[in-house]
């Protein structure tokens, strides 16, 4: 059992998705079960391209858009407090109060996100201090400086 992950598939040309589709049929075992999971992430584009391929399309078991929804189920703001708190929390542990500057520096982008805490655990490290507001503050003016 694999797991194979595809960041921005919605850029991804329409042979490389039917290339994805063929690795899928290669992979089944006797019964007809797949024995590798495909994740694939993008932009909304994604689902309607992926729909140009049936074989491929059918075999989806679900879709979410993340982040914070409106009562039109469109996406608002990237994600939400609790979920930038797990994020936060998977690099620092301890985090507790840092855990709402990292929501309002980033407005809850994803991206941002993680370029934020990678270069704030980088900051910590070079420092060999723990988190604290000001390094988060450093390393967003970094991030903007980009």
């Amino acid at each position: 059992k694999r797991l194979m992950i595809f960041d921005q598939l919605e850029y991804g040309s329409d042979k490389a998705i039917d290339i994805l589709r063929t690795i899928y049929d290669e992979c089944l075992d006797e019964s007809g079960n797949g024995t590798i999971g495909m994740v694939f992430t993008g932009l909304p584009q994604l689902i309607y391209k992926l729909k140009q391929f049936p074989q491929l399309h059918q075999r989806i078991n679900w879709y979410r858009k993340l982040g914070v929804l409106n009562s039109a189920d469109e996406v608002t703001k990237g994600m939400n407090d609790e979920e930038v708190g797990l994020f936060v929390h998977s690099v620092f542990p301890k985090a507790n109060g840092e855990i709402k500057l990292f929501a309002e520096l980033t407005d809850g982008n994803p991206r941002v996100l993680k370029k934020l805490l990678d270069r704030t655990l980088r900051l910590c490290e070079l420092n060999k201090c723990s988190l604290k507001k000001d390094v988060i503050h450093e390393a967003m003016n970094t991030i903007r400086m980009v």
